[in-house]
């Protein structure tokens, strides 16, 4: 008698049974409040701070009101009380996306060798992506899991043909139902690519590399009608009906962009140095991109391939994921035998009027990238195997060793975040985790191994808070969403002092934005500043070495430099001391 196998289980089979976000107890987030903040704040600060959250918590005062209308909001509200606030907060910002928003990677893949290195690696890429999809669309696709638990699916359906359409007042998510082709540029001008036959089937390898061919042999210069996307948003969303009511073609090419499964550049040979590789990948150029699209693949000359992806539809797991799944089919693949056809070119007819706003733009996001700086401190001592054998938690030896060099350049503190994965609820995304706790503030004043152990531990016990739902970011998001959309019907009128006290102002600015995420599938990983007297800070944490991506603006790149080479001193102490 043969033993039956278990069906695997489907994509979106756990979505049904997944809790949703709770509502953390009012006095516990408060509480926490005050304990993540003192050691960002003087003493008279943490005293107004204090008194703040007394008012808020009064008899008389607003927290109890506005926690009741949260209670009372997550009840009401399908699936998840955050997610559609936190998604707005994407969709209404007006900062461009590239360097403000977008992320980054650059894959780790062999090199290409032979002729047509640049379309045979696409043609690979395509192949990955479109295999991705269908596994998606069939939901084979095996649900994520942590030590595990099952993860919320729902974003990957946001991966294909889904785009960030920009607005007048706001932005919208648009995911097209149907889509079959892919959105190519190649020197400015824009390609329509048919890659899934009618019936669903991918083009064969051979076509999709013939077709690529084909697009790379053209000399034409396109209009650069990619560097829209790297405006404000207000202002790409009038530019877009501009173009729109000059030409009917121009919105009929454009649709077809942003239906597109997904942007496909062919640039040119990338500079040597991983710094400036990471720049490219960053921030590119803006007529050869498409940065409202969920993602881009970035093929230079030699194969060499980055990612970028817009962060409003997809969080770094999607985007690791992804980059998996192109790791995982060789060096040739296929999607099928069905032939492409040829490239269809997306010309956009500009008057004099509209090709100079594309020149500003252009000149716009320049002056963008030379505020902009990137640095990568690969540190190749050790990894995170030596750390685990040194009885210390990889991500909290990283978080102390970037606490203790901030303290060392500026002598106090800055608040930082850490993205902490939330998806073991329904629609869950992140928590914004505070590394600076009172035992890492400790560990910086005494520099010994006890006090390095105790700050590990906490560390690692606030990362589980905040991955349980019970961080403090977005319960005191949720509250203050409650005052500015109820607060009149409630009778919380006025704005309790509690959202200007210090320790509120000092949640509210990243000066130290951090992020963390698997080293399988990445050379580098990051993103910009998210604070122009800060520092954006990706760390790839590989098992014989440690990857930190960078990034600051201009006015800040001599404390970028000093930050680096600090970080990297203080590293390498850490160790020392665990081996003692």
């Amino acid at each position: 008698m043969t033993e039956k196998k278990e069906k695997p289980a489907g994509t979106f089979e756990f979505q049904g049974s997944l809790p949703r976000l709770p509502v953390p107890a009012l006095e516990e987030t408060l509480g926490k409040f005050l304990l993540w903040t003192a050691p960002l704040l003087d003493e008279r600060g943490q005293k107004e701070t204090r008194e703040a959250v007394d008012a808020f918590l009064a008899p008389d005062g607003a927290g109890k009101t506005l926690q009741r209308r949260l209670e009372k909001w997550a009840r009401e509200t399908p699936e998840s009380w955050l997610a559609g606030f936190w998604l707005r907060t994407y969709l209404d910002s007006d900062s461009p996306l590239p360097i403000n928003s977008n992320v980054f990677s650059l894959l780790d893949l062999p090199p290409v060798t032979g002729s047509s290195p640049r379309a045979r690696r696409a043609a690979v890429l395509i192949a990955a992506a479109l295999s991705l999809k269908k596994s998606i669309d069939d939901e084979t696709l095996p649900p994520d899991t942590e030590r595990g638990t099952p993860l919320c699916m729902s974003q990957y359906k946001n991966m294909f043909g889904s785009t960030r359409i920009p607005g007048i007042s706001g932005d919208e998510l648009f995911v097209a139902p149907n889509s079959r082709h892919i959105a190519v540029f190649y020197r400015g001008r824009a390609w329509s690519l048919e890659v899934l036959s009618p019936e669903g089937e991918g083009a064969s390898y051979d076509s999709i590399v013939a077709r690529l061919d084909e697009i790379s042999a053209s000399v034409q210069q396109g209009e650069g009608i990619g560097v829209g996307t790297t405006l404000p948003r207000r202002h790409w969303g009038a530019l877009r009906e501009k173009l729109f009511s000059f030409c009917p073609e121009n919105r009929r090419n454009m649709e077809m962009i942003e239906s597109a499964l997904f942007v496909l550049s062919l640039d040119p040979k990338n500079p040597e140095p991983l710094r400036e590789k990471g720049f490219h990948y960053l921030a590119g150029t803006g007529a050869n991109r498409w940065y409202d699209k969920s993602f881009q693949i970035l093929v230079d000359e030699q194969g060499e391939t980055g990612l970028n992806f817009e962060h409003s539809a997809l969080d770094g797991s999607q985007h690791a994921r992804l980059a998996a799944a192109i790791l995982k089919t060789g060096e040739r693949a296929s999607a099928g035998e069905w032939k492409a056809p040829p490239a269809l070119p997306l010309s956009f007819l500009l008057s004099e009027e509209l090709a100079h706003e594309l020149k500003e733009a252009e000149r716009s996001f320049e002056r963008l990238r030379e505020n902009t700086r990137l640095r990568v401190l690969e540190f190749t001592s050790f990894g995170r195997e030596k750390i685990k054998r040194l009885g210390m938690s990889p991500d909290a030896f990283c978080q102390t060793a970037m606490q203790a060099t901030i303290f060392d350049l500026y002598g106090k503190f800055l608040n930082a975040y850490e993205a902490v994965m939330t998806r073991q609820f329904l629609l869950g995304r992140t928590e914004a985790m505070r590394p600076v706790t009172p035992e890492i503030a400790a560990f910086v004043h005494a520099r010994t191994a006890e006090h390095l152990k105790a700050a590990s531990s906490a560390h690692t016990g606030r990362i589980a808070e905040c991955r349980e739902g019970r961080g403090v970011d977005r319960h005191l998001f949720g509250l203050k969403k409650m005052m500015e959309l109820f607060g009149q019907e409630i009778g919380v009128e006025e704005t309790p002092a509690l959202f200007s006290s210090p320790g509120y102002l000092a949640l509210s600015r990243n000066l130290l934005s951090t992020s963390s995420g698997p080293t399988e599938c990445f050379r580098i990983y990051g993103f910009g500043p998210v604070d122009d007297e800060g520092f954006g800070v990706r760390y790839l944490m590989f098992p014989d070495k440690l990857v930190f991506t960078m990034t600051s603006r201009t006015v800040m790149e001599h404390r970028l430099l000093a930050f680096r080479e600090r970080l990297s001193e203080n590293l390498e102490k850490k160790a020392a001391l665990l081996s003692e």
